[in-house]
């Protein structure tokens, strides 16, 4: 009865979440969509696997998956955030390298993503070789690894920041900090539910009868609190932050214009001459 009602709790407060994550992803638009399209995501996965929870055994292989892949999304999420953040802290961002960036990140949590479900697929079917427990804890590895990849870049770009202080009374900059802190903010909650799928999956293949896995106290504190404290500051900056689009699109109009001024002023000066 425990697992249905945090099944429930979890479908519920998701199917709430996941309108203001859609408000998110409408109002940041191609600004943001590398951060909120993932955000969207991983709320309906969650979505899944609360409606498996209420419906179907919560323990089974696609409960499991889905629960393991739930992290990419945040991940890849927040990534995308720090990228919008960057971009409007500062306007001399070289677009190009971070694209180049986040595609290798994308590429790296995805491989951890791949690994894990393929380990799980075949260790919950009764195949209980080495290799693919070694698959298993490699991808779990190279999640950990994205994590840590994805910390360094916070710092960098909470540094980028406050580098950029001098613009702090633009509108589109203060937009641009609070996302790039509140990233900063969720991440430590990233490493708690980061740290109960190692140690959970770890136990699924050793010790499948251990208590930890059957306890809801762990699942609420290490597993649900981490993810829904996490998604709610990113929904909630993402709704502050919500006029950074159309600010950001007016200041790089304003660039343009000041370019083509001063280009038309060198013409001018050159044909006089």
């Amino acid at each position: 009865m425990a697992t249905d009602a945090l099944s429930a709790a979890k479908l519920a407060i998701y199917l709430v979440l996941i309108q203001p994550a859609l408000f998110c992803l409408w109002k940041h638009g191609r600004t943001g969509f590398l951060g909120w399209f993932f955000v969207q995501i991983f709320c309906v996965l969650r979505i899944a696997t609360g409606g498996i929870g209420l419906h179907g055994n919560p323990k089974d292989e696609a409960a499991l998956i889905l629960s393991s892949i739930g992290l990419s999304p945040l991940l890849l999420g927040i990534s995308g955030i720090l990228y919008e953040g960057r971009r409007a802290v500062n306007p001399r961002l070289d677009r190009k390298r971070d694209i180049i960036l986040e595609l290798g990140y994308h590429t790296i949590v995805n491989l951890g993503m791949v690994l894990i479900v393929v380990a799980i697929v075949k260790i919950m079917k009764g195949d209980v070789e080495p290799k693919y427990k070694s698959l298993l804890y490699v991808g779990l590895a190279v999640s950990c690894v994205s994590w840590g990849i994805l910390t360094l870049w916070a710092v960098w770009s909470y540094l980028m920041a406050r580098e950029n202080s001098s613009y702090a009374s633009m509108q589109t900059v203060d937009n641009g900090k609070i996302l790039i802190k509140g990233a900063f903010v969720a991440l430590p909650f990233v490493a708690i539910r980061l740290a109960y799928g190692v140690v959970s999956l770890h136990l699924q293949v050793t010790h499948p009868g251990s208590g930890f896995l059957t306890s809801e106290a762990v699942q609420v504190c290490l597993s649900f609190l981490p993810e829904l404290i996490c998604i709610s500051i990113l929904v909630f900056v993402g709704v502050i932050t919500r006029s950074l689009r159309p600010d950001l699109k007016k200041r790089e109009q304003e660039a343009i214009g000041l370019v083509s001024d001063q280009e038309n002023v060198l013409q001018q000066q050159t044909e006089y001459k």
